[in-house]
């Protein structure tokens, strides 16, 4: 009497044993089809960020660059203005305050033009000339982050006289050559974002301001100095 009652548990068993081996039959192509949907994704995401690149760290045409991320425009009666570049502003990102030298200060290129400090850590920015320091930018001094916001024109940093203004840009990376070294370096910025697994990528595909502290970790302030060709950063007591 007990027979209908068994058959029905072991039919409903066996229902069950087919599910689980349909359900294992159908799990590796289905994870096969989401990993490669999820590639795919990836693949055109950082496409579009490669696309993109070439325009992160855009150097004018009329600026003369020196490796230590700073620039120099010509102007008149042997003045030139100078500045540091888009790249080295958005590596640091915002600056607690910079000490820009005086006027009448002299200056050589290769050596420390002036120092700014962020998080409580100070570097030095290479001068890309030699001459005197005619006049400095309050602006930047007053509100440091018009150097971020605009690198090339209100943010710059002094102008100075030189003694010989075109041995002094024949010693510079003109804008050409600088914005295929610029290409180069977003080419390596980019490798280091997507082997990140911090945000480093504002809306729009750019880096975020101050890049370096999420891509360099705890040794943030080694690759800027790295990238500035200045020295150790030093503690601010």
């Amino acid at each position: 009497m007990d027979f209908p009652t068994s058959l029905g548990l072991f039919s409903t068993k066996g229902i069950e044993y087919l599910l689980v081996i349909a359900y294992l039959l159908l799990l590796p192509p289905f994870w096969i089809l989401l990993t490669r949907g999820i590639r795919r994704a990836t693949k055109s995401r950082v496409a579009a960020v490669a696309r993109q690149q070439a325009r992160w760290f855009p150097i004018p045409k009329d600026v003369f660059v020196h490796p230590g991320h700073t620039w120099v425009r010509p102007g008149s009666n042997d003045t030139v203005e100078l500045g540091w570049d888009a790249f080295a502003a958005k590596l640091v990102g915002n600056v607690d305050a910079f000490n820009l030298p005086r006027p009448g200060q002299t200056i050589h290129a290769g050596e420390p033009l002036c120092e700014f400090t962020v998080a409580d850590q100070a570097f030095e920015i290479l001068s890309p000339v030699t001459g005197t320091v005619v006049e400095t930018n309050s602006e930047v001094t007053n509100n440091p982050v018009t150097a971020n916001d605009d690198p090339y024109q209100t943010g710059h940093f002094a102008r100075v006289r030189v003694a010989n203004r075109k041995a002094s840009l024949n010693n510079l990376i003109n804008a050409e050559e600088a914005n295929h070294w610029m290409d180069g370096l977003a080419q390596q910025v980019l490798t280091a974002i997507t082997g990140s697994t911090a945000p480093v990528l504002q809306d729009g595909g750019e880096p975020i301001a101050g890049f370096a502290k999420e891509i360099g970790g705890e040794n943030w302030q080694n690759l800027i100095r790295s990238h500035l060709k200045s020295g150790e950063a030093e503690q601010k007591g």
